[in-house]
């Protein structure tokens, strides 16, 4: 995930700082009340890899910004569309004002699909949004691997009954 607007990627920014100092003020507080090394040590890891996981969203927004659409990853799971999308967008240039204002939908509505990863978005959408930032995208269909743990089976419904 990365984070998609410049104003909240300064407001990540500050948080990291906000973060680091209040990590070390928990810290002395933790072992003045005679915390166990062990329990300090976990939240400690525990603040780090929140830390870390902000630089890196920040560093992926920078990344696209400047290099642009050629940073962007093939999709090999249908559930990453969403992540590719908002980096498409933010490589592409393009603000979420002016995605929400072609799509006539509130930027609102464009800032709830991008925090949500656009989960439960239309693949006629989804296909809107790439024309917009001047992308296609083609779909391949395989059959599953031999010891694949799929199932295979499809549930349906079949004349308001529950079919497989």
């Amino acid at each position: 995930m990365i984070i998609p607007a410049n104003q909240r990627q300064n407001d990540a920014l500050l948080g990291v700082k906000e973060l680091k100092q209040a990590l070390r003020v928990v810290v002395k507080v933790l072992k003045d009340k005679g915390m166990s090394d062990a329990v300090i040590g976990l939240f400690e890891s525990s603040a780090e890899r929140t830390i870390s996981r902000r630089l890196g969203m920040i560093k992926r927004y920078k990344e696209l910004k400047e290099k642009g659409i050629s940073t962007l990853d093939e999709i090999t799971d249908i559930l990453d569309r969403g992540r590719i999308l908002v980096e498409a967008r933010i490589a592409s240039g393009i603000s979420q004002a002016e995605v929400a204002k072609i799509l006539k939908v509130s930027q609102a509505r464009v800032v709830h699909y991008e925090k949500t990863c656009y989960y439960g978005i239309t693949a006629n959408r989804v296909q809107r949004i790439l024309k917009i930032l001047g992308l296609d995208a083609q779909m391949t269909v395989s059959p599953l691997k031999k010891g694949s743990t799929k199932s295979g089976k499809i549930k349906r419904r079949t004349h308001g009954k529950e079919g497989v």
